[in-house]
C-alpha cells in the first residue's frame, strides 16, 4: 500500500475510500521518493472531482480523466498566500494568481489542509530568506509532517 492509500484508510471513511480505490493508487504512484504524504481529502478543481493532498513538499490535486489524468500541483516555496473557507482552500502565488479546491470532504478537511499548507508555506520562506538553515527546516517539516 502506498502513502496516499495508506493515509486514506485513517483519514477517510470507507465508503468514501472504496470509491477512490483507483484514483488513490494513481496518487500513489505520484509520490516522489523521499515525501512524506501529510493529509488528503476529496474535493473538485475546475469542475473535476478528485484527490487532493498535501505532503511535506506540495499541494497536490489529481483527478482520474479520460483521456489521461488531470494533475495540478504547487510546491509550497511557490505559494505567497493560502486561504481557507468552510469546504475549500484555495492557494495564491506571487503574481496573484490561484487555484482552488472545492467542496472539500470529508466536513472540516479543508481547514485541516489549508493550517498544514499554510505552515509548510511559511517554513519554505524562513528558509529562502536565510532565518532557518536548511537543516531547521528539514527538522520543522518533519515536526509538522509527525503532527498528523
Amino acid at each position: 500500500m502506498g502513502q496516499v492509500s495508506g493515509r486514506a484508510e485513517t483519514r477517510l471513511p470507507a465508503e468514501l475510500r472504496r470509491g477512490l480505490r483507483r484514483e488513490l493508487l494513481l496518487c500513489d504512484e505520484r509520490v516522489e521518493e523521499g515525501e512524506t504524504v501529510l493529509d488528503l481529502g476529496w474535493g473538485e478543481h475546475a469542475g473535476r472531482r478528485g484527490v487532493v493532498f498535501a505532503t511535506d513538499r506540495r499541494l497536490v490535486f489529481l483527478a482520474r480523466e479520460r483521456p489521461a489524468p488531470v494533475l495540478q500541483e504547487c510546491a509550497y516555496g511557490l505559494i505567497a498566500e493560502v486561504q481557507a473557507q468552510e469546504e475549500a482552500i484555495r492557494i495564491v502565488d506571487p503574481a496573484g494568481g490561484g487555484a482552488s479546491v472545492t467542496r472539500i470532504q470529508p466536513a472540516g478537511r479543508a481547514a485541516e489542509l489549508a493550517a498544514r499548507v499554510e505552515a509548510l508555506v511559511r517554513l519554505e520562506v524562513l528558509g529562502r530568506v536565510g532565518l532557518l538553515s536548511s537543516a531547521e527546516v528539514v527538522e520543522q517539516r518533519a515536526r509538522i509532517a509527525g503532527s498528523g
